[in-house]
C-alpha cells in the first residue's frame, strides 16, 4: 500500500506543479499582450520583461516578478499607464 500512495503523491505534486507553470505562463502571456499594447516592437517588449528593473515594484523585472507569483501587480502597473493614470517615464 506504501508503494502505491508514494505514487500518488508524486502525481498529486507533478500535477500541482503543471498546474503553476500553466498558471504562470498564462500570465507571462498577459503581461506580453498589455505591454505590447504600449510598445508594437516586440524585441522591446521582450527586453523590457526580461531586463528593465521596476522601481515602483521593488526593482524586479516584470519577468521575475511573474516568477514570484506576482505578476498581477505588473498587470496592474500597466492598466495604469495606459489610463494615464501613471507616466510611462517613471
Amino acid at each position: 500500500m506504501s508503494a502505491l500512495r508514494a505514487e500518488f503523491d508524486l502525481a498529486k505534486n507533478i500535477a500541482t506543479l503543471d498546474g503553476f507553470r500553466t498558471r504562470r505562463i498564462r500570465v507571462e502571456a498577459a503581461v506580453l499582450r498589455a505591454a505590447q499594447r504600449l510598445e508594437d516592437d516586440c524585441q522591446s517588449v521582450f527586453r523590457w520583461y526580461r531586463g528593465d528593473a521596476i522601481t515602483e515594484l521593488g526593482g524586479f523585472t516584470a519577468k521575475e516578478l511573474v516568477d514570484q507569483g506576482k505578476g498581477h501587480r505588473v498587470l496592474e502597473l500597466l492598466r495604469a499607464i495606459r489610463m494615464g493614470e501613471r507616466d510611462e517615464s517613471r
